[in-house]
């Protein structure tokens, strides 16, 4: 994987803000992937009609609540190697916006986390 100086320069404070907070994430959960927020998500029609039916946070920090929803389900989570080509290193995000809406939803995770939520099957 080889990038230019020029587009290295525009992603690499997305990339390590990116790093950051899923080093912060796997802190606060017990989630073992390298990256919550890729974007990239495959499941089957029956977990995922599971797990969605369960969710209660919306936008960025959707990811983390699937994951943990999925686990007290007891689907099994694994992570698989993709190549992913940029067209495009412009982001649409407002960062502060962003990280204020992600603190807000992951306070609310964590809150459910530790009330036990994710630790059981939750009813339909």
């Amino acid at each position: 994987f080889r990038m230019t100086k020029k587009v290295l320069s525009k992603i690499y404070p997305r990339v390590l803000m990116g790093r950051l907070f899923n080093l912060f994430v796997r802190m606060v959960f017990p989630l073992r992937t390298t990256d919550t927020q890729a974007g990239l998500k495959a499941m089957t029609r029956e977990a995922a009609e599971q797990v969605f039916r369960h969710q209660i946070c919306p936008r960025f920090s959707y990811d983390i609540e699937m994951l943990l929803t999925a686990r007290g389900l007891g689907y099994r989570v694994a992570e698989l190697p993709v190549t992913l080509h940029l067209e495009s290193e412009k982001s649409t995000i407002q960062i502060f916006r962003a990280a204020y809406h992600a603190a807000y939803w992951i306070g609310r995770i964590a809150w459910r986390f530790w009330r036990g939520d994710y630790d059981r099957t939750i009813p339909a």
